[in-house]
C-alpha cells in the first residue's frame, strides 16, 4: 500500500473536487479548504486547470 500523508490528501481533494464537480468552482473549493487566498488552492491542484474555465474565470473577473 502507498504510503499517503494527511496534506496529500488534501492536494487530491483539491484537485478531485475542481476535476469532478460540475457544481464547485475554485472559489468554493478555496472556501472549503479554509483557504483564505484563491491562489493558495490553485497551489493544490495537480492537473492541467489552465484550460478549466471555471479556474481561468477566476482570473478574468
Amino acid at each position: 500500500m502507498k504510503y499517503i500523508t494527511i496534506h496529500g490528501l488534501r492536494h487530491s481533494y483539491c484537485t478531485t473536487q475542481i476535476n469532478n464537480n460540475k457544481y464547485l468552482n475554485i472559489s468554493t473549493v478555496s472556501k472549503l479548504m479554509g483557504h483564505v487566498d484563491i491562489i493558495t488552492t490553485l497551489k493544490y491542484l495537480h492537473s492541467d486547470e489552465c484550460t478549466n474555465e471555471k479556474v481561468c474565470s477566476v482570473f478574468e473577473d
